[in-house]
């Protein structure tokens, strides 16, 4: 349960003050306005807060245009310092410490009464918001914008989330988010972001960006690098949960408008493409992240269009602080925080990581900011994804001792104790996870974590059963944009997902497998109702003169790798309860290519409920004149040599030699 408290100062400002602020207490669920409780409090005048934060601007901007060992994402002059860094942050910290103290001085009457009113030790999660919508000064509302609420000595107790700003005059808050509904609801959705790289001068690193964006489970995250502005309506008119942008932005002087610069020619006005953007939060777009500076100009243009939450930097800010503050959020955010308390505990993270370098950052972790849409529910990742609030997380495993690939997957019998007492469905989900994903996908990580190869869909290398006669025909091979990978495209396939994976040797289509893997697990042990992901090898099929039905050498595998009774294995099969992930048809007798394929497609024909995903080496899959009966197929591309000098990039120092020779 959580708590809104909305502070809702009257028109005025700084220096006579802004008279009696209303105050609502807002509990979640109680959207009826009989249900707020309602007080008034003063605001009385302050002018000493208008100089105090000029000065704090002042210096802070004088530093980060002489330190430039920290790159900034606001577009900034480099100029030659003419003092000592170390004591010129202390200085500016000085500065912040007078505006948190005047601040506190300001509001105190404001905390007394709400003190009295709100339940300190509840277990109910306390947000605010100031809305700023009845003042008429545009300056003053700006610097109510940019004061450090979060500073509010209020705060110190851990019911408390974060501050928010909104700019709109919202009555209440609407009703909880409805998820969306699709014939297959009982599966997880993929959150889909739109990651615009905009322009990387002066040194920002958007690719640490990038790496953070493309880890999150169940995201689907297209990655557009410097678009045109043509480029970026085009994907805008799909559909999004998420708007992501990092690079240069700035804010015009009238603190209204906000400049992207998409590209290192072109900075957008989001005015000039408002009905775009109206239609892509009619669609679904909930969440917008600026992780770049100046963000209240665009804040203030997108709230206008009715999108639920943003988040912004307040300021210019150091490129590795936005990247740090990044990570952190995401962190928590999709581990199922709410929005506000994951922006506080990223605040919590980046002071630590300033304190440690104390001597070379300010303290800033105060500048990202939350606009919050009133008329719209808060956000959260489990509403992205549709899973209800009664779907658990699952438990992090714990680290495991190395394995060999093949023989060592016996030990699994010697799984801890607690694996012995739970159901058979948990424990084949651990056998699954500890081998394939903790003893051979995370192992690889170090190289797939950099060296990323395009995809392709390739619809007329398989059959669609479900599609007329000659369909597949005429459905082109499209290349899918960049971020897209293999769980993503299984992810938006329908009914009962069937995918062929191909590529050349060495080029990532084991790792896809394991991807999809890594990813449905998880959704299993939130949903018992999904099937259970297995991994096996195809190789054995074709190993006795007379190959098996697939349905019989399933139970087979089952029982002599992950060590099951052969009864449990033939009900899970029988029962339609596992989610088939065969890799190795390549390394099938290549006489019995052909028949292996026919067996796969009767099996399709036979367990019409079960989900399957194969992987092959793309030659010799187009030398068999079989084609399997699946939905789709995607291919791995060769190395671009954009992506190969990324790679060198990514690595550093650690490459530096290789790089050399290239």
């Amino acid at each position: 349960m959580s708590k809104t408290v909305i502070i809702i100062p009257e028109d005025g400002n700084f220096q006579r003050g802004f008279g009696q602020a209303t105050i609502k207490i807002v509990e979640e669920g109680k959207n009826d306005p009989e249900n707020y409780r309602q007080i008034y409090c003063q605001l009385p005048q302050i002018p000493e807060i208008l100089r105090y934060y000029q000065e704090w601007q002042d210096k802070y901007k004088t530093l980060l245009e002489s330190s430039r060992d920290e790159d900034s994402r606001g577009i900034i002059r480099t100029i030659r310092p003419r003092f000592s860094i170390p004591e010129y942050i202390a200085k500016c910290d000085q500065s912040l410490d007078l505006l948190r103290n005047d601040l506190n001085h300001w509001l105190r009457t404001t905390k007394q009464q709400l003190e009295q009113i709100l339940d300190l030790n509840s277990q109910d999660e306390i947000q605010v918001v100031v809305q700023t919508h009845e003042i008429t000064s545009e300056s003053t509302k700006n610097i109510l914008h940019k004061l450090p609420w979060h500073c509010w000595d209020l705060f110190i107790d851990d019911c408390f989330g974060d501050v928010a700003l909104s700019f709109a005059a919202s009555e209440q808050i609407a009703a909880a988010i409805v998820t969306d509904q699709n014939s297959n609801s009982q599966r997880p959705k993929r959150v889909k972001i739109l990651c615009i790289l905009g322009d990387s001068g002066q040194g920002i690193d958007v690719e640490a960006d990038r790496r953070l964006l493309r880890k999150i489970p169940g995201a689907y995250c297209v990655f557009l690098r410097q678009p045109t502005l043509e480029e970026l309506e085009s994907f805008l008119n799909k559909s999004w949960d998420i708007l992501f942008f990092a690079g240069h932005s700035d804010v015009q002087e009238d603190g209204q408008t906000g400049l992207l610069k998409i590209n290192s020619e072109e900075s957008l006005d989001i005015q000039t493409i408002r009905e775009t953007m109206e239609r892509a939060i009619e669609q679904g777009m909930k969440l917008a992240i600026f992780n770049s500076c100046n963000g209240l100009g665009l804040a203030r243009q997108l709230a206008d269009l009715d999108i639920a939450q943003i988040i912004v930097w307040r300021e210019p800010v150091p490129d590795q602080v936005a990247q740090e503050f990044l990570k952190y959020f995401l962190g928590f955010f999709t581990t199922h925080l709410s929005l506000y308390r994951s922006v506080q505990e990223a605040r919590i993270k980046l002071q630590s990581y300033i304190k440690k370098n104390k001597n070379k950052l300010p303290k800033v972790s105060w500048l990202p900011v939350i606009h919050h849409n009133l008329a719209k529910e808060s956000i959260t990742w489990k509403q992205l994804r549709g899973l209800s609030d009664t779907d658990t997380m699952p438990s992090t495993p714990a680290p495991v001792s190395s394995w060999g690939i093949v023989g060592s997957l016996l030990q699994l019998m010697k799984i801890d104790i607690a694996s012995k007492k739970a159901s058979p469905r948990e424990t084949l989900l651990k056998r699954v996870e500890k081998f394939w994903i903790q003893g051979v996908l995370k192992k690889s990580l170090h190289i797939e974590e950099t060296l990323e190869l395009g995809l392709i869909e390739d619809p007329s290398a398989v059959i669609n059963p479900s599609s007329q006669q000659g369909a597949n025909s005429s459905r082109q091979r499209q290349d899918l944009p960049e971020g897209t990978r293999a769980i993503d495209v299984f992810g938006e396939l329908e009914n009962t997902r069937t995918m062929l994976i191909l590529g050349r040797s060495g080029s990532g289509k084991t790792t896809a497998l394991l991807e999809i893997a890594d990813e449905l697990i998880s959704d299993a042990r939130k949903n018992t109702t999904l099937p259970i992901p297995v991994v096996l090898n195809l190789s054995s099929w074709a190993g006795e003169k007379e190959p098996k039905p697939l349905a019989q050498w399933l139970v087979t595998e089952l029982n002599r790798i992950y060590q099951f009774s052969e009864k449990q294995c033939k009900d899970w099969v029988k029962n339609q309860q596992l989610l088939l992930l065969l890799d190795g048809l390549d390394e099938v007798r290549e006489s019995k290519r052909g028949d292996c394929i026919r067996a796969i497609n009767q099996f399709i024909v036979n367990y019409k409920e079960t989900e399957m995903v194969v992987c092959s080496r793309i030659r010799d899959y187009h030398k068999i004149s079989e084609k399997l009966q699946f939905q789709t197929a995607v291919f791995y591309r060769q190395l671009t040599d954009q992506q190969i000098q990324r790679y060198f990039d990514d690595a550093g120092d650690a490459l530096s030699g290789v790089k050399e020779l290239k």
